[in-house]
């Protein structure tokens, strides 16, 4: 893959790709199956809605944070480093903990510096590569593969070694992405922006004030939030519904193997998709798999069907996700990327998880899985309303090759 970029390149976009890959792994180990440990020490279905409205409510307030002060520091690896160290404290932390206050307390700790690595992550990375001309998805790739190697021998690993691995697994590998960070920028290696001039110019308060309540940036904010409750809320779910249904750690570590695979393979081959049709068509590709892929994992119970099924997620997840963050950085620039991304990040990380989340749990308790993943289903057809106005008043009903530098 990193064959592909000019030699004087390769070294850069593999330190990024290596960071991606550590960060995601320890994402899956504990996304997929963080829950199902908790179920494991009789939390409730409602009690892990809480918890997880917690941690994306926490990165709603500290992602924007982090990007602030991401815009004006000129060593922007210590940020990255700095929300990695504090993220695996926590997440050492929490399996020792019994009492449901302290743990939420942990949730806070845990999420305030966790939830903004991704969206960190990116605007590091979508700096870099429109300086350079490499491709996004290149390095992206890498964070789907990191996801892809956790949820492949988590489920063996967690079956030796037990549940609260979930969480220590987390802790190693953003521990590691810590000290990758380090080392990279000991090497000489840039982590951002490649043009000292944008590093040394300060953003006003005004100018980051009319970026952020821009009309067109506000309707893709909305478009994100209903993208996230229709998608985040049922895959935070379905580990537990599959445990429900008396299926092992395997078949839940098999159903996520195959979402982390749908993302590579995205990302791979969905390059031709992304550059030839209007990104506002692309998005609303994505929000229709959603409506099908809920659809189906009401009506169906067959324990093959519902793992397959989970293969759609790359479709629902990184085509909207790929379209969306090049969207924020064509209007943010590079001056204002952090905060872009960040407050995006908050959003489509944030946001839209916790009103999901919140709300799923106590859905779940009182009509069952198979409605909640109706309701979420029906949800996401309300999107075609933004999708509209972004058709017809942004670069979004271009492909993405004529708007996004490198791609």
């Amino acid at each position: 893959m990193l064959r592909a970029i000019a030699r004087e390149h390769r070294a850069n976009a593999a330190g990024h790709a290596i960071l991606y890959f550590v960060s995601f792994m320890g994402l899956g180990w504990w996304f997929t199956y963080g829950n199902v440990y908790l179920r494991s020490r009789g939390v409730s279905p409602a009690e892990i809605g809480i918890i997880m409205s917690v941690y994306f409510a926490t990165g709603f307030v500290s992602q924007p944070l982090f990007g602030y002060i991401y815009d004006r520091v000129s060593s922007k690896h210590l940020v990255i480093v700095g929300c990695a160290v504090g993220a695996s404290i926590a997440a050492v932390i929490v399996p020792q903990v019994q009492d449901s206050l302290i743990r939420i307390l942990l949730i806070v700790m845990f999420a305030f510096f966790g939830a903004s690595i991704m969206p960190l992550l990116d605007a590091s990375a979508l700096s870099w590569c429109e300086q350079s001309g490499v491709s996004f998805q290149v390095l992206r790739t890498s964070g789907s593969m990191g996801f892809l190697s956790a949820t492949l021998v988590g489920g063996l690993v967690l079956e030796r070694l037990g549940l609260m691995w979930a969480y220590y697994g987390y802790a190693a590998c953003l521990s590691s992405a810590a000290l990758i960070a380090l080392a990279l920028n000991a090497a000489g290696f840039v982590l951002g922006s490649t043009d000292k001039g944008v590093l040394g110019q300060p953003v006003s308060a005004a100018e980051t004030k009319s970026a952020l309540l821009a009309t067109p940036f506000l309707v893709l904010l909305g478009l994100s939030l209903i993208h996230r409750l229709a998608l985040t809320g049922p895959m935070t779910f379905i580990p537990v519904y599959m445990d429900h249904l008396n299926l092992g750690t395997q078949h839940i570590g098999t159903a996520y193997a195959l979402a982390g695979l749908s993302e590579v393979l995205i990302l791979f081959f969905g390059q031709r998709l992304i550059v030839r049709l209007p990104r506002a068509a692309v998005m609303l590709i994505a929000m229709l798999t959603i409506f099908v892929r809920w659809m189906i994992t009401a009506y169906v119970h067959h324990t093959g069907v519902l793992v397959a099924i989970q293969f759609m997620h790359g479709l629902n997840f990184i085509l909207f996700y790929l379209v969306a963050v090049q969207q924020v950085n064509d209007h943010f620039g590079p001056k204002m990327r952090g905060a872009g991304q960040t407050v995006f990040g908050s959003v489509f990380y944030g946001l839209g998880p916790v009103l999901g989340m919140s709300s799923g749990g106590a859905l779940v308790a009182s009509i069952g899985y198979e409605r909640y993943f109706q309701f979420c289903a029906l949800i996401s057809l309300v999107s075609v309303v933004p999708l509209l106005y972004l058709w017809k008043n942004t670069s979004a009903r271009k492909p993405a090759k004529q708007v996004v530098p490198g791609v």
